[in-house]
């Protein structure tokens, strides 16, 4: 087998024409649970499904909700699961599947980026994980997600498709068209487990436009009437049940301003150093035009 590690061992597109496709491959509509579970997903033709009712993951707060195993003996063995999670809160879909590949020891060989027209970033990632000294298995994941309509919150899911290592030159173009080649049947069409609240700053000659999510709130510093103190700082916060679960600190200054990035990163570092539990690590990153020019 070639070395997994290179590019080419990461097809994104398909290399069977439309007809061997029809030949390998069947389309199978999963309506065992709830409507907004309901998924449809392609399928080669010696894969079909073992167990199909939703069974909880122990410590990975999922759910399978389809697990589907080939049946030949003389081709090289493919597993597909479906998993997703009910969660209440809004995440980009990339660092949904991140966390839980980190949970399930998988190590990331490929990682491909897919940005969203409007909801985050979602992920394609190839991963492999020893399971005894001798043997690996090589995985695809792809996630999606859908707002909940009966539970409110957005329902994450992820589909992985496994081989043996061994026989992942064998599969990899299986393992393609299963992780690219499945939606959900009842999609509500809103992707995000929120909605949405908009916020507007006007900053010199700027208005400073965004989004964020209904459980967070903003508060404004005291000064931020005051366009002659800088830096102006605003603050998003995220709690659960009185528990802070999340900040975010928006510092607006001009390029006049006495403040700089240096400055205000060293102060955050002051604050987090007389915290013992927090280890802060600030890094620098240039945005152009991130003001929207309205």
């Amino acid at each position: 087998m070639n070395d997994i590690n290179n590019k080419e061992m990461f097809p994104i597109q398909q290399s069977y024409s439309k007809e061997e496709q029809i030949k390998r491959y069947w389309k199978c509509n999963y309506t065992t649970v709830e409507s907004q579970l309901a998924y449809w997903i392609l399928l080669p033709k010696d894969v079909k499904p073992v167990q199909i009712e939703k069974q909880p993951i122990e410590g990975l707060d999922i759910n399978n909700i389809g697990q589907y195993v080939s049946i030949d003996k003389t081709c090289p063995l493919l597993e597909v699961s479906v998993y997703y999670e009910h969660c209440w809160y809004e995440m980009n879909s990339a660092d949904w599947l991140a966390k839980k590949l980190n949970l399930m020891g998988e190590s990331i060989l490929h990682y491909r980026k897919i940005n969203g027209t409007s909801t985050g970033t979602y992920a394609d990632i190839l991963t492999e994980k020893t399971i005894n000294k001798d043997e690996s298995v090589i995985s695809r994941f792809t996630v999606l997600k859908d707002y909940d309509p009966d539970f409110s919150g957005a329902n994450y899911f992820m589909v992985k498709a496994s081989c043996f290592k061994e026989d992942y030159q064998e599969r990899m173009f299986d393992m393609l068209q299963i992780t690219n080649n499945w939606d959900l049947i009842n999609k509500t069409n809103w992707n995000m487990a929120e909605n949405l609240q908009p916020f507007s700053f006007k900053f010199k000659q700027n208005n400073f436009i965004f989004y964020f999510p209904v459980s967070w709130k903003m508060f404004k510093d005291s000064n931020h009437n005051n366009l002659s103190t800088q830096p102006i700082r605003f603050l998003l916060k995220h709690e659960d049940e009185g528990k802070n679960i999340g900040i975010v600190n928006i510092y607006l200054y001009t390029k006049t301003s006495k403040e700089n990035f240096e400055s205000i990163a060293s102060n955050i570092e002051t604050r987090f150093k007389n915290i013992s539990e927090f280890e802060c690590k600030i890094q620098k990153k240039i945005v152009d035009n991130i003001l929207n020019q309205n």
